[in-house]
């Protein structure tokens, strides 16, 4: 109550204002102050609610995440034996490539040395066909 007094007399000073206290003013700061601490309650229970939502949230990204990585290390080891196994064939393919264009050459080669046997014996039928 000394402080209430104290106040009010302050109150007289600074702004020229008489301040009572009845019970009935007391009642109503109480009642007053009752009402802030109900909304205030309310809104740290909101807060702390949001708060435990989104560390729900991140808990099961977290979970996610180590799935996640788990497979992502298992698809890892797929992608390199994929990838051998494409360079092991990118190597056979070059090797049967190789031998395809030698063989190409081979059969131009013939196919040239034919063409030549074929005009000398033309010629040969040719002269033989005009010596009879």
């Amino acid at each position: 109550h000394l402080s209430v007094s104290a106040a009010s007399k302050r109150m007289l000073l600074e702004l020229k204002r008489h301040n009572y206290v009845t019970p009935t003013n007391y009642l109503e700061l109480v009642k007053g102050y009752a009402e802030l601490l109900g909304e205030k309650r309310q809104q740290i229970g909101e807060a702390r609610d949001k708060l435990q939502n989104g560390l729900a949230k991140l808990d099961e990204a977290k979970v996610q995440v180590e799935d996640m990585s788990v497979e992502l290390a298992e698809k890892k080891e797929i992608v390199a034996q994929k990838a051998k196994d494409c360079d092991e064939l990118l190597v056979v393919i070059v090797s049967e490539r190789r031998t395809a264009d030698e063989q190409k050459k081979q059969v131009e080669a013939e196919g040239e040395r034919i063409g030549k046997e074929e005009i000398e014996c033309k010629k040969v039928a040719d002269d033989a066909e005009a010596d009879l």
